[in-house]
This record gives C-alpha cells, structure tokens and sequence, in this order.
C-alpha cells in the first residue's frame, strides 16, 4: 500500500499529499527522483529497496523489518507492518542516506498498536501532515464480528500534542463495508479514498473532522459514497473488480487510479482502472437489476499487461504509472506511460524489470516515490 506521499506521523511535518512528490507536469503531480520498493520476505521479514528513477539499477537496500506498505516525506521513509506478532510503524530518519543498512532504536523511532491486527496501506492526512492513516485487512475468520474488527485507522499526535502518535479513531468492517487494503488522502479537502478487497473504493468526505467528532462521542465514520469498478453492458450495469489493493489519487487532474489483484493466485486477472472527476464520483444503478457502479474512463487488462497481482501502484512526474506487479516474473515493476490520458485495453507495458534482475530479493508489497 501507500497511495500518496507526504508529511510525518507524531511530530515534523512537510511534504505534499494526494499522491504528490517532487515535480509536476500538466497537472501531473508526481514523483521524479529515486523510487522505493517494500519487499515481503515471509514471515515477518521486510526490506525496502531503493531503485534509480529509470529504474536501471538498485541503489541500496534497507532492512526495515516491515513488509507492507511505505511512505516517504523528504528523507523520512515510514512503514508498517508486524513485529513480534504486533502491528508497527516505523520512521527512518534521513532514509534516502542510510545505504545498505537497517532499522536502528537509536535514531530510528518505532510505535506498536495492539488496536490494528493487519496493517497494509498508510499515507498521511491532516493539513499539517501530523495524523496518518493506516489499512487494516484482517485475513477472514469464522468467528469475525464486522462491528469489531477494523477496516481504516486514524492515527494522531494532535490532541494533548502527544509525544507518540495515538489511535484517534477506528472505522469498523461494518462501517466502511469491508476490509480495506489501501488508502489515498486529498489533503486541501480532507477527502480518503480507501481500496477495499471487496472491489469497491469507500470514499470519506471530512475524514479527519468527523474522525475527531467521533473520537468525542459524535457520529461513527461511513463512507460518503462509494465508486465501484463496472461496465455498462445492453443497458445494465455490472460490476467489473473483484479485489482492489493499490490506490493513487492525482489532485492536479482529480484523477484516481486504482488496482485489482483479483484472484491473488492468478497471474493473468489482474487490472488497472483510472477515473476521471473522482471528486464527485459516485455509484450509479442501470437498467433492470443492474448494479451501482461508475465506469471508468480506462481499464488496462488482459495476456499483454502482465498483470496478475498488482499489489501497488504510484505514479511519477512523467505521467507514468510505476505498478509493483508480485506475481509475474517473480516480482516485476512495470511502466505504464501516459496512464492518465489512456483510454484502456489489452496494453503491453511500455517497461518491465524484475525485481530480481535488479538484485532484490522477496515479493514487492509497495511502492513509493522518494522526496
């Protein structure tokens, strides 16, 4: 996970949010220099790795002790994942230096939070990106109880100005309508966007207010609208995703780009839907016994696009879409020029390298751009 770059959890703060790093072109708000890459080694084994921005070499890799999602604010690199069976956040201090090193106590900082059971994706809210959120997807269980097991955290240092970030508040499975698995803040409007394995985006109108009045006993957090991938075929509408991960939101075009691993087993289902107007987009039921759904302006899938499993996604200055791809090759990263001026189909990438080639080693789990 890790739709958006930006900001700091629990004291500094800085960055740009909403997807946005370093450079912008047309209203393309995106990444320009080094890229990171968060691998998933089994277990509780996590390295990131960084790559040139061409992606033509591996400049150094990191034993982080986390494998799921990342996010980079000027040097700051933060990740979550479990250690010791306990769900983590981690900050590296002047990670883009570090080298070919690891997690250190005495100037890295480390929180663990009882409260999220499998943490996925993570980016930062708040105007003064001092609050972040985190995905949690908890495997599914017979004896699941959606009132109680967590979809989406906030996480907080802004109440009492506490030293460590604090849970401000939960949104429930129940709540949000299932588990989510990545998220993407809009910063200026206070608007998440969150990628659930349900195969629907929940959006959050003024996420961080009503998180904060319910945190004081005000209303619980729902979703304010929902956008779920689908087509319109003789008049009825269908829904087309099955199990959406990554998640990216382009503020400069009001663009949304999102990933479907669908059957995590299969190496040719998986997808890439772009949305035009994401602001105000909202599910809409056609025909008879059609299904709310909201098309998107392009769908790459298909035996060209070697996607199988495209667990994340970022998108850089160029208006090329970087997709960490886990099951084909052995780990792939693949290039998708011109995403958000697409209009879809059976798209070869214009790139691909193997994470291996490059000299890494496990699944790709996230990727980020640094700043």
């Amino acid at each position: 996970g890790g739709g958006t770059t930006g900001g700091t959890t629990g004291g500094s703060s800085g960055g740009t949010t909403g997807g946005s790093t370093g450079g912008t072109t047309g209203g393309i708000v995106g990444g320009t220099g080094n890229v990171y890459v968060s691998f998933d080694g089994g277990g509780e084994i996590g390295t990131t790795d960084t790559y040139a921005g061409d992606l033509s070499s591996r400049i150094a890799t990191f034993n982080t002790g986390l494998n799921e999602g990342i996010v980079d604010n000027s040097g700051t690199l933060q990740g979550v994942g479990v250690v010791g069976g306990i769900a983590t956040l981690r900050q590296f201090t002047n990670f883009a230096n570090r080298g070919n090193t690891a997690y250190d106590p005495n100037q890295d900082r480390e929180f663990q939070f009882n409260e999220i059971i499998a943490p996925r994706g993570i980016d930062f809210a708040g105007l003064t990106r001092n609050s972040a959120v985190v995905a949690d997807a908890p495997p599914s269980g017979a004896n699941d109880d959606p009132a109680t097991l967590p979809s989406v955290h906030l996480l907080s240092s802004v109440l009492g100005l506490a030293p460590r970030p604090v849970i401000l508040h939960t949104v429930s499975v129940a709540a949000a309508g299932g588990r989510t698995w990545d998220v993407a803040y809009d910063s200026p409007r206070d608007r998440l966007f969150a990628a659930m394995t349900n195969g629907t985006v929940a959006v959050y109108d003024a996420f961080g207010g009503r998180s904060l009045l319910a945190s004081l006993g005000g209303p619980a957090v729902t979703p304010s609208r929902l956008i779920t991938p689908g087509m319109v075929a003789n008049g009825v509408s269908a829904s087309i995703s099955t199990n959406l991960h990554g998640i990216f939101y382009n503020p400069g075009t009001d663009q949304l780009i999102v990933s479907d691993v669908a059957d995590a087993a299969n190496a040719s289902d998986g997808s890439i839907y772009v949305f035009n107007g994401a602001n105000a987009a909202n599910n809409v039921a056609t025909g008879t016994n059609g299904v709310p759904i909201v098309q998107p302006a392009a769908v790459i899938r298909g035996s060209n696009t070697r996607l199988g499993n495209p667990v994340d996604l970022t998108l850089r200055g160029d208006g090329s879409l970087y997709v960490a791809e886990k099951l084909n090759g052995g780990g792939q990263i693949l290039v998708f020029n011109g995403i958000l001026s697409s209009t879809g189909g059976n798209l070869a990438p214009n790139r691909s390298v193997t994470t291996a080639s490059l000299g890494s080693v496990g699944g790709p789990e996230s990727i980020a751009n640094a700043n």
